[in-house]
């Protein structure tokens, strides 16, 4: 992985508001202050990303077996 630094992109506060996103700036001793740093992003090999998608599988399949035995066990009332 490896962190880009770039130009924030053009508009962007009005671009997240459009996909319905509000809070995206908060204030900080009286200082409005972007939630997120708009000049930079992540950038992953082909490899990292195979290997984020696998681990989240096992993740996803760990609680499914997790979540199964809580309903055999009992352990959920209603």
């Amino acid at each position: 992985m490896q962190r880009v630094l770039d130009l924030p992109r053009p508009n962007c506060v009005n671009r997240v508001e459009e996909q319905g996103l509000s809070y995206h700036t908060h204030t900080q001793a009286g200082i409005a202050v972007p939630y997120w740093f708009e000049s930079a992003y992540y950038e992953f090999s082909m490899a990292e990303i195979d290997w984020i998608e696998q681990v989240t599988n096992d993740l996803h399949e760990m609680c499914i077996k997790a979540a199964e035995r809580i309903i055999e066990k009992g352990w959920i009332t209603t």
